[in-house]
């Protein structure tokens, strides 16, 4: 097996955090680690940077293969190295678009993540508005590590974002 990978956030919440903790736990085919920028003095040797949440302050910003920013903050940044993923509850031109809706059938709310083309739905029983921007920032950073998108949204699927 190689190095484990590390996703970093930069600025972000404790609920994205828990969120990306939960989501990579599930994937048995790699090992990853996520840290907050401020646990990382320096990035350990026994970690591989893979993927960067939140702007690119970092100072270790370059190790990372890839970068996921909100869309609002990518279109006013620069990045010099990696893959950048965006994501918006806003904008259609995100890579990952989140939107709230309610199931016609169930009458119950739902989270829609597109990307590429593809819809996956997030039952949305007991979260609030404020939970889908880092539901969105997380479903995204695992992507960006190599998680197939059905299995993130499984894993969100199975999630207590309460708990």
């Amino acid at each position: 097996m190689s190095k484990t990978k590390l996703i970093a956030i930069c600025g972000g919440s404790g609920e994205l955090k828990a969120l990306l903790q939960q989501i990579v736990s599930g994937y048995d085919e790699q090992n990853y680690v996520v840290k907050d920028v401020a646990e990382l003095p320096v990035v350990p040797e026994e970690l591989e940077p893979a993927v960067l949440v939140g702007p690119s302050d970092f100072k270790y910003a370059p190790l990372f293969e890839a970068h996921v920013v909100d869309y609002g903050q990518f279109v006013k940044r620069t990045f010099r190295q990696g893959r950048v993923f965006t994501y918006s509850s806003e904008n259609g031109y995100a890579d990952f678009v989140a939107r709230k809706t309610t199931l016609s059938v169930s009458k119950k709310d739902a989270l829609e993540i597109i990307s590429n083309g593809i819809i996956g739905r997030v039952r949305w029983e007991g979260w609030k508005d404020e939970d889908v921007l880092p539901t969105l920032a997380a479903a995204t950073a695992a992507v960006a590590c190599g998680i197939p998108f059905a299995r993130v949204l499984d894993a969100l699927n199975h999630i207590s974002i309460r708990s």
